[in-house]
């Protein structure tokens, strides 16, 4: 990489408490390729947003929850260009009141979606849930053990699917790194 720079796309992620990978909370970073430079802002709560959310829901307001990978989080746009950005003020222009909370966490198959549902987005009371899909998520979904079916139902398996997060969390310790 010293010689021949190559663009990589870092993932700022760690472990929940939940037992899957999650955006690392409060971070504030930038990806830059030669195709892109783009800014991420990571509220408290984990979400692609500068802003936090309540876990009680607003009087009114229609609650739209994302859970997907790269694709959803925007990996590769500013936030005004992103899915859950764009989803929010069209339908506000519409004269509807929304909030669009977006879970999605680069690399995640739709297992983790499930597991970070069942955790974290549930409790704010979404109205409507949306699972991005990707031609990866059957490989990913196999690889993290999270589910399997059993007697033609999904069933839980494997309580945690934290690939390389203890070298990722080391390394992101290491200022040099950063």
């Amino acid at each position: 990489r010293l010689f021949d720079p190559q663009p990589i796309m870092p993932r700022y992620v760690t472990g929940t408490s939940y037992g899957i990978r999650g955006n690392i909370p409060n971070a504030h970073y930038r990806h830059t390729t030669p195709e892109v430079d783009v800014e991420f802002q990571i509220n408290s709560q984990g979400m692609r947003d500068d802003r936090e959310f309540p876990l009680q829901k607003p009087e009114g307001t229609c609650r739209i929850a994302l859970f997907g990978d790269s694709f959803f989080m925007g990996y590769e746009l500013n936030y005004p260009d992103t899915f859950a950005h764009l989803l929010e003020t069209t339908l506000r222009s519409k004269g509807v009141n929304v909030e669009v909370l977006n879970f999605a966490v680069s690399g995640f198959g739709t297992a983790e979606m499930i597991r970070a549902y069942e955790a974290k987005g549930h409790l704010f009371n979404p109205d409507i849930v949306v699972f991005q899909w990707h031609s990866t998520d059957p490989d990913d979904n196999v690889r993290s053990g999270l589910f399997q079916l059993k007697n033609g139902e999904i069933t839980p398996t494997n309580g945690t699917y934290l690939p390389s997060i203890a070298t990722q969390d080391m390394l992101l310790d290491w200022k040099l790194y950063r």
